[in-house]
C-alpha cells in the first residue's frame, strides 16, 4: 500500500506541476497580447494625429494652386466723329467720318466764319491727340490757301501700310464725278532726303520725322517738298475743295501703339451716310 500511495502522490504532484506551467504560459500570453494591442492602439493615434497636423497643409497648397488667374487687357469703345461744315454753315458740301478710340479727344473744332477761313488757310480744321500729343488734324483747305515756301526741301518716301475706307464718287454740291482719284491708302511718309536750295547740289540722306495720312493710292513713291508746311499739300486731295487728314508726333516719332491706332483712325475715314 505504501508503494501505490507513494506512486500516487507522485502523479498528483505532476500534474499539479503541469496545471500551474500552463497557467504561467497563459498569463504571460495575455500580458504580450495586451502590450501589443496597446503598441498598436498608440500607433494607431499617432497615425491620427499626423494625418491631422499634415492635412490643412496639403489642403491649403492645393487651394493656393486653383487662385491662378489669368489677367485682360480691356479694349476702348471707339467714338465716331463727324466733320461739321455743312451743319454749320448750312452748305451743301461733303460730310467725312472717322472713329477713334476713348484715349483719344477732339482738341479744337474751327470752321470759315463771315467768309473768314480760319488761320487764313482752312474751310474747316478738326484736330484729333492723344495724352501724348500724337495729333491728326482733318483739313478742309480754303482754294487760295499758301504753302510750300522756304529755303529748305524733304524729301519723302510714302508706302502703303493699309487700304482706306474712303471712295471718291460725286461730293454732295457738285456734279462731277472724282472716282478717277481711284482707290485710297493709309500711308506713312518719311523724310529721308534734305536740300538747302542754291547750296546743296543734291539730297543729303537722313533719318528724317515719319507721318501717316490718307492719299490715293497713285502717291506711292518718292516725292519732293518745299517747305514744313510742304507735307500738307503733298497729302491733298480735292473733293471738290482741297483735303487732308494727316497724323503727326512729338519729335517725328510715334510709339507702336501709336501706329496702330493711327492706321485704325486713319483706315476709318469716310464719307457719312
Amino acid at each position: 500500500m505504501n508503494t501505490i500511495k507513494r506512486i500516487a502522490l507522485f502523479l498528483s504532484f505532476s500534474i499539479l506541476i503541469l496545471v500551474c506551467s500552463a497557467c504561467g504560459t497563459t498569463e504571460e500570453g495575455i500580458q504580450k497580447s495586451n502590450t501589443n494591442v496597446t503598441h498598436s492602439l498608440n500607433a494607431t493615434e499617432a497615425e491620427i494625429q499626423t494625418s491631422e497636423q499634415t492635412q490643412p497643409e496639403a489642403e491649403s497648397e492645393q487651394t493656393e494652386e486653383v487662385k491662378v488667374i489669368p489677367t485682360t487687357t480691356p479694349t476702348a469703345d471707339n467714338r465716331t466723329y463727324t466733320t461739321r461744315l455743312s451743319e454749320l454753315e448750312a452748305l451743301t458740301c461733303p460730310v467725312f467720318q472717322f472713329d477713334y478710340p476713348n484715349n483719344w479727344s477732339i482738341n479744337s473744332e474751327e470752321v470759315i466764319s463771315n467768309g473768314e477761313p480760319v488761320q487764313g488757310m482752312f474751310l474747316e480744321k478738326v484736330v484729333l491727340t492723344n495724352d501724348r500729343g500724337v495729333t491728326i488734324t482733318y483739313m478742309d483747305f480754303w482754294n487760295n490757301a499758301p504753302m510750300g515756301y522756304g529755303s529748305i526741301m524733304h524729301q519723302i518716301k510714302t508706302e502703303k501700310v493699309s487700304s482706306a475706307s474712303f471712295v471718291p464718287t460725286t461730293p454732295a454740291g457738285t456734279g462731277e464725278d472724282y472716282s478717277s482719284l481711284g482707290n485710297f491708302m493709309v500711308a506713312r511718309l518719311k523724310i529721308v532726303g534734305e536740300l538747302l536750295k542754291g547750296v546743296d547740289d543734291d539730297y543729303t540722306k537722313v533719318d528724317g520725322s515719319e507721318y501717316y495720312a490718307v492719299v490715293p493710292d497713285s502717291y506711292e513713291g518718292i516725292h519732293d517738298i518745299v517747305g514744313m508746311d510742304g507735307i500738307y499739300g503733298e497729302c491733298q486731295f480735292d473733293y471738290p475743295s482741297p483735303h487732308a487728314i494727316i497724323a503727326e508726333a512729338p519729335g517725328g516719332q510715334f510709339t507702336q501703339t501709336e501706329v496702330d491706332e493711327v492706321i485704325d483712325i486713319l483706315s476709318s475715314f469716310r464719307i457719312a451716310n
